[in-house]
């Protein structure tokens, strides 16, 4: 979602972010724009990863993902950051030399050798096991937060078997927004509950999305919050199994 009208500078702010948040900035760029090209479509390289992997899932292991989801365990985001920091890797292995690769690649290596000198530092300072007490909990629910957010935007709408990737004013079929909290979605969120505004509209940047989501409440009132907030949906949806979302393209 973009803050800044330059690109230079949402760029450099995603950068400065991914690296707070232990996050690869350039792939996860690349996911987020496939997700808009392949919303809702079984194309997107995210569904294609996660239906590839619950179909090579013994039953036993699709039983404990149902058990951790139940539990609130953030499988989904954990998996989907680690692929997002191995695929450049393998993408280099499979033979990608193209300048797009490389970019993402060099960025990644600066990433790690930031959080060596960083934990280097800590160390020679003898907080490092403070800091990991505070870290991993910290980190746990950066996870946990993530799912929440991300997901009641799009889990419970349809998804689509087809190879072409819907235009982004058929999206409005693929997304759901949320209830507004207040200051939680305005400064936090930046207005991302209104995601079927920012799917029709992705280049409006954040503090244009309330606007933008009144004009189109105007014309098409349908397309107000078709869910209630993150919080409400979250706890509801846990209660059922986490496959049977999926269980119709699970190859077996």
């Amino acid at each position: 979602m973009a803050v800044f009208k330059r690109r230079a500078h949402n760029e450099a702010l995603g950068h400065f972010l991914s690296l707070f948040i232990g996050l690869p900035f350039l792939p996860r760029r690349q996911s987020h724009l496939d997700h808009h090209s392949w919303s809702g479509s079984m194309g997107d390289p995210t569904h294609k990863r996660m239906i590839a992997y619950l179909s090579s899932a013994s039953d036993a292991k699709l039983q404990r993902f149902n058990f951790m989801w139940s539990i609130y365990v953030p499988f989904i985001a954990f998996n989907e950051r680690l692929a997002l920091w191995m695929l450049p890797f393998k993408e280099w292995q499979q033979s990608d030399r193209s300048k797009g690769t490389k970019k993402e690649i060099t960025y990644q290596i600066g990433y790690l050798l930031a959080y060596a000198c960083f934990g280097l530092a800590i160390w020679q300072l003898g907080i490092f096991t403070t800091f990991l007490i505070w870290f991993l909990p910290a980190s746990l629910l950066l996870l946990v937060i993530e799912e929440n957010i991300n997901l009641p935007h799009h889990i419970d709408a349809p998804h689509i078997d087809t190879q072409k990737p819907l235009a982004l004013w058929e999206q409005d079929v693929t997304t759901h927004s949320c209830d507004t909290i207040p200051f939680w979605s305005d400064w936090v969120l930046l207005n991302f509950n209104m995601h079927t505004a920012h799917h029709l509209f992705p280049w409006v940047p954040w503090y244009k999305l309330p606007r933008t989501q009144q004009h189109i409440e105007r014309y098409t009132p349908e397309l107000g919050h078709e869910n209630t907030n993150e919080f409400s949906w979250f706890l509801n949806r846990r209660s059922e199994s986490f496959t049977s979302k999926f269980r119709e393209f699970i190859q077996k």
